[in-house]
């Protein structure tokens, strides 16, 4: 199978699967593959598909009964209340958050895809923030990895 491909769908499946990890498998994949910042776009492409099952399950959490019972627990609804109060009529910083979010993983990006579908932030600032943070990130992991490689002369 061609690099690009597996990259996007272990990309999908690290968005669903907790255990299947991007960040390891693109840094083995900086040794071997070229064009670090394609590979970070078609894995970032990969993750936010995959996000967005997360994101539409917090849009329609009543259709997924893990999501359902989360999002119904009081103490997630006093959690979503809040996030929805910061996320209205800021959308400059619910976007900022968004893409801190999908930079750093902090707060993880799968929480907040699910936060992002329940207090209804738009499709296309969920999906730019989301790219663009997720192919930065991975873009210097593959910078970073390859690096490292090259200084232990293990690389190219």
């Amino acid at each position: 199978m061609q690099p690009a491909l597996w990259t996007f769908l272990i990309g999908f499946a690290s968005a669903l699967v907790v255990v299947v990890n991007i960040e390891a498998y693109l840094a083995v994949a900086a040794q071997q593959l070229p064009l670090p910042v394609l590979l970070a776009c078609v894995a970032a492409l990969g993750q936010m598909c995959g996000k967005s099952i997360w994101y539409l399950a917090g849009a329609h959490p009543d259709r997924i009964p893990l999501v359902s019972r989360k999002v119904a627990k009081e103490k997630n609804q006093v959690r979503l209340k809040k996030w929805q109060i910061k996320a209205e009529g800021r959308p400059v910083a619910t976007a900022g958050i968004l893409l801190l979010s999908a930079f750093t993983g902090l707060p993880p990006f799968a929480v907040m895809s699910v936060v992002a579908g329940v207090v209804r932030v738009p499709w296309a600032v969920f999906w730019a923030t989301g790219f663009v943070g997720r192919a930065a990130r991975f873009w210097c992991i593959l910078a970073a990895s390859s690096q490292v490689l090259d200084w232990l002369s293990i690389g190219h």
